[in-house]
């Protein structure tokens, strides 16, 4: 039986996170520029995430939980997670 180690949601061996966050109230008192935010917020924890199952990939880590901050808990997101699982698709790409 081969046993697969890994770990959850934090790597401790780089400097990445991919939970940053955007809280409701910050949104809204950012009006128009909260898109923005949001936007940057999201894209900033998917290039984290990229890069961190790309080093589990270097370093043969098979098991990894994704934190549940992935995507802020700012508005109703439906159409925005159908963007980013399209971003990962075409961007991931392991060798």
């Amino acid at each position: 039986m081969k046993i697969r180690l890994g770990y959850a949601c934090v790597p401790v061996t780089i400097n990445e996170t991919s939970s940053h966050t955007l809280t409701y109230t910050n949104y809204k008192k950012l009006g128009i520029k909260g898109n923005e935010k949001l936007d940057s917020v999201i894209k900033s924890n998917f290039n984290a995430l990229e890069n961190i199952l790309k080093y589990n990939i270097k370093n043969d880590i098979t098991f990894f939980r994704m934190t549940s901050e992935l995507l802020p808990n700012v508005i109703s997101l439906r159409n925005y997670i159908r963007n980013c699982v399209v971003f990962i698709i075409i961007n991931l790409k392991f060798n």
